[in-house]
This record gives C-alpha cells, structure tokens and sequence, in this order.
C-alpha cells in the first residue's frame, strides 16, 4: 500500500532577532531627580529716592513780552488797550478851591458854604485883624479863625476848610490867591499870634490854642504851594 506524504503545513516558530528590553525599575524611573541647590541671592539694594527738593524741575516756558511802545496800556488779559486821552489845557490848571489834599490827622470833604455865610464869616475876621473887634478875654471860640464855621477841634482847620474860607470868590475881590495866603501866613504865625494875644487869653485854652496855630501853619504852607503850583500851570499854558 502506497503511502501518502503528509502535505500538513508546519509551523516553524520564528525565533525573534530583536534583543530583549530590559525590565527597567519602576523605583529608579519615579524617583525624582535632586536638583542642585541654587547659589544664595543677593539681596537688593533698595535704591534712594531723591527728595523732591533736589529733583530737577521742569522748566516752565514763559512766552516772549509784547514790546508795549509810550502810551499804550495793556490789560491783566493781555489785551491792548487804547492810549489815555492828552490832557487839555483846561485839565492842566489846577483850581485852588477844588484840590482836597489835607495835612496829617485832617479830613477831606468838599465845603459848599453859602456866599452869604462866607461873607459874615470874612467881616468878622476882617474886623479882629483890623481892630474893631477885640474881645476882652480870648477863648478858643472866640478867635476868629480862618474858616467859615468855627471849629470844634485844631484839626478842623484842615486844607479844604482854610482854602474854602481864605479863597472864596465872595470877599477879597482883585486880591490875588498867594497874597491872601501869605497874609494870613503872617497875622497866625505862632510864636508871633501868642506874644500879641497870649496876656488875653484864658488860661485852660492857652494850650489849645498854641497846637490850633501850629496845626494851622502847616496847613497855610500845604495851601501856599498849591497856589503855586497853579501859577506855574497856568503860566505855562499861555
């Protein structure tokens, strides 16, 4: 009997040619690495502040002056104003009833006296100077000071009321201003006033009288340069 050959494949076991991978430790694959310790740092400086003082400021730009050129006024906004109108020759002169400058401790305020009161006040001066009338005993108000209503105090006889008085339009005609001043200048001279009238006058007035004629004095002088200085304006305008 004839033999059949067994024709059943056989599997050869294929023997793997990759190496084997080594089993690796799963202690040494978790462990975990120490790092190097870092250097010490250095600790920072804190860095000093430079006061405000010693900071550089910023400087502030000023913006270049507009040259302002004789008799051009400018406001506080800037804005050009027109040049002040040229005084007049009227302006220039200065009215001697008018000014309203006073000595220390005076007042100033207009006097618009009536001209009747004016002219009863200068006959009753004009009178004691010339000798008509001549108190038996002289009191504070009973000199004929030169004002037109009798003052209560020294400092009453300030500018406005000696010039109201001594350079009225109402008394005095064609008399001229510095001469009406200068002769009252020489009738209340102090030292010269008390030696004539100081043996008639009462004694608690004396003192009162002697600070009125020095108060007094100087209001003439103040008075006197002012009619002066109207006749060099008024000289000039011409």
């Amino acid at each position: 009997m004839t033999q059949v050959p067994n024709t059943t494949p056989v599997t050869i076991a294929q023997t793997s040619t990759t190496a084997p991978q080594p089993r690796t430790s799963t202690a040494s694959a978790t462990t975990t690495r120490r790092q190097a310790p870092a250097p010490p740092s250095t600790p920072r400086r804190k860095s000093a502040r430079t006061p405000l003082s010693s900071q550089p400021q910023q400087e502030q730009v000023v913006p270049p002056l507009t040259p302002v050129t004789t008799g051009t006024r400018v406001s506080s906004t800037g804005a050009t104003l027109a040049p002040p109108a040229a005084p007049t020759t009227s302006s220039k002169r200065v009215s001697t009833g008018r000014r309203h400058s006073t000595p220390a401790g005076g007042t100033s305020q207009p006097y618009n006296s009536s001209p009747r009161k004016v002219v009863d006040a200068y006959n009753r001066y004009s009178a004691f100077w010339k000798g008509a009338y001549s108190p038996r005993t002289l009191t504070f108000s009973s000199v004929p000071w030169p004002v037109v209503d009798a003052p209560k105090h020294p400092t009453s006889l300030n500018v406005n009321a000696v010039r109201s008085f001594l350079l009225s339009p109402h008394h005095s005609q064609g008399v001229p201003a510095r001469e009406r001043v200068e002769h009252a200048q020489s009738v209340w001279e102090p030292k010269s006033f008390m030696a004539t009238w100081g043996p008639k006058m009462r004694e608690e007035d004396k003192e009162k009288i002697e600070r009125t004629l020095l108060f007094l004095q100087g209001t003439l002088r103040i008075l006197y340069n002012e009619v002066v200085a109207a006749e060099t304006l008024d000289d000039g305008s011409m």
